[in-house]
């Protein structure tokens, strides 16, 4: 692609990655079988800038997982300890302009309110609860906190626009939310739309657990000062055969609008992929996939949700680099300071307890033990973080986990179920983990020492 040997890349114009090759785990299953969520204006809403600091970017890794495998920290053991303290990347960045998620500090030290499901931007209103009576062909919400998320059409409009891509459940568009009556209230956000009425169940599902998430939040932001690490959800708005044309004639399902990311990891991965094999031409240096510092940062997101979710007694079941979005602030990948990672698709999430089996997932991301086939394999925290450290292994080298065994399904299931990602990598991966044992010792804690 022209342009993109260039030393900094421009973000902003990029789409969210489809994933065209993932299997999922329900395929394997049949396979398997077979064989045996008075108002104020919107502008003022979406434009309230909150502030935020990093002073305590601290990253957690235990050290005594170093002696069962190859590799050893050695020398470089303060490279991994002293980055906090040499590192003034992420401190008062005030890049965020999130709805519902970053607290304000106030004058007297403590933290303004934040919105919950129990205060949304639609007030479950007569004008809605009449609207909802008069139009018997929507998909009905069959749930007090869903209705309280849907955005009241009266009050909001909602245009689509460019499609970023689709996936197994679910269309992800561009669109401009706007608040009727009020002129230049209109901001470009995401929405997600079910493929068919049988998906809608899955946008459900999503809102669900979107809802638990931010009723969480309040109470992340007072233990930690950093960025929540999952996606703003702003609320249900139903579309119909008018709005969307892929709908049939008497369809009106509820959609999952949320704030618009830049790209995908997956993405980022595959850019600074191209500008370092370009680099490598004049340089010996071995370096990761995405720059460094940033490695850090997407480890800290991961280490945040797992953390977040583990407090929930909950798991998102579905964490890939397809699923990790990236907003970018500034205009190149070198941008550190004004890029933020955020976690998406709460379609498979959900708490354990409320688990029969296991959801919908991605073979190449899998832990091992959801493999067993004949047992009722029900993920746990320790299966999601095996899977982080899938993601955190395809940012430092590059390529996805067991790429060479992609070529058969049978080879990577294989490979899947022994659950030994280090010895799938190649030889030029290899070398660049070897470079940065500080990076390869939080590898090993999260993906063998679990």
């Amino acid at each position: 692609m022209d342009g993109e040997t260039n030393a900094s890349l421009s973000l902003m114009d990029s789409r969210f990655s489809e994933s065209n090759t993932s299997l999922t785990i329900s395929s394997i299953n049949n396979t398997h079988r077979d064989k045996k969520i008075s108002l104020p204006p919107l502008s003022t809403i979406l434009t309230d800038s909150r502030h935020y600091s990093r002073d305590n970017y601290n990253h957690e890794r235990d050290p005594n997982n170093d002696t069962d495998y190859d590799f050893s920290l050695g020398d470089n053991e303060n490279n991994y300890n002293n980055y906090n303290n040499n590192n003034n990347t992420y401190k008062n960045n005030n890049v965020l302009d999130n709805l519902y998620t970053t607290p304000k500090i106030n004058n007297y030290g403590g933290f303004d309110e934040i919105n919950t499901p129990d205060t949304p931007i639609t007030p479950l209103t007569p004008s809605i609860s009449e609207y909802r009576v008069n139009n018997k062909n929507r998909y009905p919400l069959n749930n007090e906190k869903l209705q309280k998320f849907e955005l009241n059409p009266t009050l909001f409009k909602l245009e689509l626009q460019d499609k970023f891509g689709k996936g197994s459940n679910a269309y992800v568009y561009s669109c401009q939310l706007s608040t009727n009556g009020i002129s230049n209230s209109s901001f470009n956000i995401a929405v997600k739309i079910p493929i068919s009425k049988n998906k809608v169940k899955y946008i459900i599902q999503e809102a669900k657990f979107a809802m638990k998430l931010r009723e969480y939040q309040q109470e992340w932001f007072k233990k930690e000062n950093r960025v929540y690490p999952f996606i703003d959800c702003y609320g249900l708005y139903y579309l119909n055969k008018n709005d969307f044309q892929l709908f049939k004639p008497n369809d009106e399902f509820p959609c999952l609008v949320m704030k618009k990311m830049s790209f995908s990891l997956k993405e980022l991965i595959r850019r600074t992929s191209i500008i370092n094999s370009q680099q490598r031409k004049t340089s010996t240096t071995l370096n990761l996939k995405i720059n460094k510092q940033l490695w850090w940062k997407l480890y800290q997101t991961l280490n945040d949700a797992l953390s977040i979710l583990k407090s929930l007694e909950s798991v998102h079941c579905d964490l890939k680099t397809d699923n990790i979005m990236v907003s970018a602030y500034g205009d190149s990948i070198d941008d550190i300071e004004n890029i933020e990672f955020k976690i998406i698709d709460f379609s498979s999430a959900n708490e354990i307890k409320e688990l029969v089996k296991c959801p919908d997932t991605t073979l190449q991301y899998s832990a091992p033990e959801l493999m067993n086939f004949q047992t009722n394999r029900i993920p746990t925290y320790l299966s999601d973080k095996f899977s982080a450290g899938l993601i955190l292994l395809e940012a430092a080298t590059g390529s996805p986990p067991y790429s060479l065994a992609s070529y058969d399904n049978l080879l990577l299931l294989t490979a899947v179920k022994e659950g030994k990602p280090f010895e799938w990598l190649s030889a030029e991966d290899y070398n660049v983990l070897e470079a940065h044992p500080d990076v390869v010792a939080v590898l090993k804690e999260m993906l063998y020492a679990r």
